[in-house]
């Protein structure tokens, strides 16, 4: 049986159908390159109305690049991130900082633009 793969795209993310026969695999790659497999997803008719659902709001047939990142791991690379690209002065920006190492403390990473 023949696997086709197919491309549709939003201008930030992107979705890859793989149909084989009548099984369908709808893959939504995020625009950081985090992947999530569509579970809703199983057969060829619902992978086509899908495709038609998401053309009729703007999607194109295609592939957007996907953002830069670079991934922080430690407390030093986010508090010396948050210093770069955070003025405590402004009016939301301290919040903004306190949330992104609310964030970090939550997970051990976080992924911000390159």
């Amino acid at each position: 049986m023949t696997t086709t793969t197919h491309k549709l795209t939003n201008g930030e993310g992107n979705w890859l159908f793989r149909i084989s026969g009548d099984v369908a695999t709808v893959i939504q790659v995020l625009p950081w390159g985090v992947t999530k497999i569509e579970d809703k997803i199983s057969t060829a008719a619902q992978a086509r109305k899908f495709w038609a659902t998401a053309k009729k709001y703007g999607c194109t047939e295609g592939w957007t690049e996907l953002m830069k990142f670079r991934k922080l791991t430690t407390w030093e690379q986010v508090d010396t991130y948050i210093a770069a690209n955070y003025n405590m002065a402004a009016d939301n920006d301290p919040e903004a900082a306190l949330a992104l190492e609310d964030e970090f403390r939550g997970c051990g990473c976080l992924n911000v633009a390159a």
